[in-house]
């Protein structure tokens, strides 16, 4: 005779057990996530201002923000590319200064789809969409970008983001740019990439093709036509050829230049034992201006007479690019004794605006010069 089948009501409460056990577990789980992300919130460091100096005026604070890219300003606008809150999808996209209102954004979503791609369609971007580079003047935010096999640049107006126009530097493999510079008519872009290295020169207007060199255009930054000069920027050293040339070292493992009318100022990057520094130097003798090398935690930002960055004690600072001399300094109070060395920290000034970020508390202060 055949065994009996357990009873049902046996088979029930097993069922029963096992799945309050589970419950339990998972309910475990999940209050170990959330306790767990409230710790990590709990000691999120943050800043804050200690005084403002009489010359700045405090506007708004962006908070829960990430920036992949130094800020760019003008018109009451601070522009960068990043993300908001729990937004995943990195965009370009403009706040308003007084109060960090969105105004408008270009996301990858948007820059990707197909024309002709039906809007009750979902689109996600089989490639990531890479910003290499930011700036703005004039009502005009420009941004470098890299697609698939493209490099491209494209203008958008300050106040509405409507495209100006956009173009292609060739099929570069996807490059990102290396030095994006704003001369007053132009824009020169520095693509370099494996043994591909090359040199433009856009009309700022219209985005036209003015020049371009593809030799040796590895450490170019930047041309003068008249008369003509060739500025080059290697690892450690700056170097002025064809008229009236000139070659400073200024040490640094790497160096960011800019131009600034009769200056150039030089970020030297960073090295094992050496911290990043700030280097001013004469456009026409190479001879040196000024040096801060107590060590620079940001971008330096350059805005005509006002150069700004922060140090590494996270003090902003506000330097004459022309002759050295401070023009405001501002301290900010932190809730960690040590800021984290492996996070981000961008500095933007133009125009009459002033901005400043702390990657490892996701804050953006905006202010204004007076």
């Amino acid at each position: 005779m055949s065994e009996a089948a357990p009873p049902p009501t046996r088979t029930l409460s097993r069922r029963q057990t096992w799945i309050l056990i589970l419950s339990l577990v998972f309910v475990s789980l999940a209050w170990i996530v959330i306790d767990q992300r409230r710790q990590v919130a709990a000691e999120r460091p943050y800043h804050e201002l200690a005084v403002v100096p009489a010359s700045l005026q405090a506007l708004a604070l962006v908070e829960d923000v990430t920036l992949d890219l130094p800020p760019v300003l003008g018109q009451d606008r601070v522009m960068f590319v990043g993300r908001l809150g729990d937004t995943e999808e990195t965009a370009l996209m403009a706040l308003d200064v007084n109060d960090g209102a969105v105004q408008w954004q270009w996301d990858e979503k948007t820059l990707t789809v197909p024309n002709g791609w039906p809007e009750t369609w979902p689109w996600s971007p089989p490639f990531a969409w890479r910003w290499s580079g930011l700036a703005a003047a004039d009502g005009v935010v420009y941004a470098v970008h890299a697609y698939v096999l493209a490099t491209a640049v494209h203008a958008y107006d300050i106040q509405t983001g409507e495209l100006q126009w956009k173009r292609h530097l060739g099929q570069l493999n996807g490059s990102d740019a290396d030095s994006f510079l704003l001369a007053e008519e132009r824009l020169g872009i520095r693509v370099s990439e494996g043994d591909f290295n090359a040199f433009y020169w856009l009309n700022r207007e219209n985005g036209y093709l003015l020049q371009q060199q593809q030799e040796d255009a590895r450490y170019i930054f930047w041309l003068d036509e008249e008369p003509y000069r060739l500025y080059e920027a290697s690892t450690d050293t700056v170097n002025v050829s064809q008229l009236a040339p000139w070659r400073r070292t200024v040490g640094g493992c790497g160096l960011i230049p800019q131009v600034v009318e009769s200056a150039l100022v030089v970020q030297a990057l960073g090295c094992e034992t050496t911290p990043a520094q700030v280097w001013v130097l004469d456009r026409q003798s190479g001879a040196v201006l000024w040096a801060y090398e107590q060590g620079v935690m940001s971008n330096v930002a350059v805005n005509g007479r006002v150069t700004a960055f922060l140090s590494t004690s996270g003090q902003l600072l506000l330097i004459d690019t022309f002759t050295g001399q401070s023009i405001a300094a501002l301290t900010f109070q932190h809730s960690s004794t040590t800021i984290a060395p492996d996070s981000q920290f961008f500095v933007g000034v133009q125009e009459d605006l002033l901005a400043v970020y702390f990657g490892d508390s996701g804050q953006l202060f905006l202010f204004r010069l007076l």
